[in-house]
This record gives C-alpha cells, structure tokens and sequence, in this order.
C-alpha cells in the first residue's frame, strides 16, 4: 500500500506538478514567464534561508515546521513571503507588460501564490522524505538535499500559477490548433 501510494503521489506531484511547465512553454512569451517563474521559486527557497540565518538569532530561531523540516524557521519563511513577493512583483511587471496582469494587486497576488507555495512544496516534500526515512533524494547535490530538491518547490507553485494566468490572460492562446505535432504543408 505504501508503494502503490508513494507512486500515485509521484505521478500527481512530478507528472502533474512539473508538468505544467510544458504549458507554459506552448505561450508566445514563454522564455520571459519561465524565467520568471523558476528564478522567483529559486529565489524564494535562497530568502529563507538567508533570513532565517539573519533574522533567526532575533526571533530566538522558533521552527516553522519542527518534526517535518527542523532547520526552516518562521524568521525564514516570512522573511521569503515579503522578499519573494516584492521580487515577482517588480520582475512581473516586465514579464507581465501590457497584459491585465501587469496590474499590482495581480502581481501582488501571484507573487504571494509563489512565496507560500513554494515553501508548501518544499515542506511536503520534507515530510514524504521523513516518512520515507529518507535524509536525501539523491546525493547529485551533497548536502542539499538531492537533484529533487531543487525543482520541489515548484511542484505546487506551476499548477496554481498556470490556473490563475490561465483565468485572467490566458496561456497558449492564438496558438494554431494541430492534431500533430508537425505539418506536412
């Protein structure tokens, strides 16, 4: 049962999750949203690691999520949530430009969606590799985690982000419409 479940969980994290960045690469400005994207969700895992090690000392390093994740701190993660945002937000207006989602309060919205997803993510990720009793999915990367750890956060951030660009703008579309892949004329 535990396999049948670790793999259904697999398939819906990885097949569905990372799955969406093929979405995102069917649009017209897929090179400045892919960018985007996975530089913020980058960037967001770097922020709260750094202001957890900043700020940390001056909260008295209280755990965001003790038995699951022991090293993220609250310090670390709001500070992630206020850097993240601004820095979608700023870079999203370029991304964004001349599109409804160039407006603040999107930018703001999915700026947010970015920040707390991501970190969501990774701590789900966290709590299958404890489950599992798993320090490490792999050892690419010593000490961080594994090759999985750097695409965890993006796991739930793609489908959300793509369901919301999708409602308000709308992704891939005037895109010509092929039952194959390769035209013949």
């Amino acid at each position: 049962i535990q396999r049948v479940g670790l793999a259904v969980l697999a398939y819906m994290l990885f097949g569905s999750g990372l799955g969406h960045l093929a979405f995102f690469a069917n649009d017209d400005d897929f090179r400045a949203i892919l960018f985007w994207l996975i530089l913020s969700v980058e960037l967001n895992d770097i922020f709260a690691f750094t202001s957890g090690k900043v700020l940390g000392p001056l909260t008295g390093h209280r755990k965001l999520a003790p038995n699951t994740s022991p090293n993220k701190t609250l310090a670390g993660g709001l500070g992630a949530l206020v850097l993240t945002t601004a820095l979608a937000a700023v870079m999203g207006r370029f991304v964004w430009a001349g599109t409804a989602l160039a407006a603040w309060p999107h930018l703001l919205v999915m700026g947010l969606m970015i920040a707390v997803l991501g970190q969501a993510g990774d701590l789900l990720l966290s709590a299958v590799k404890r489950d599992l009793g798993m320090k490490d999915f792999g050892h690419l990367f010593r000490g961080h985690g594994g090759l999985l750890d750097r695409f965890d956060s993006l796991m739930l951030v793609l489908p959300a982000l793509f369901h919301y660009i999708g409602y308000v703008r709308g992704v891939g579309n005037g895109q010509i419409e092929r039952i194959f892949s390769y035209t013949w004329f």
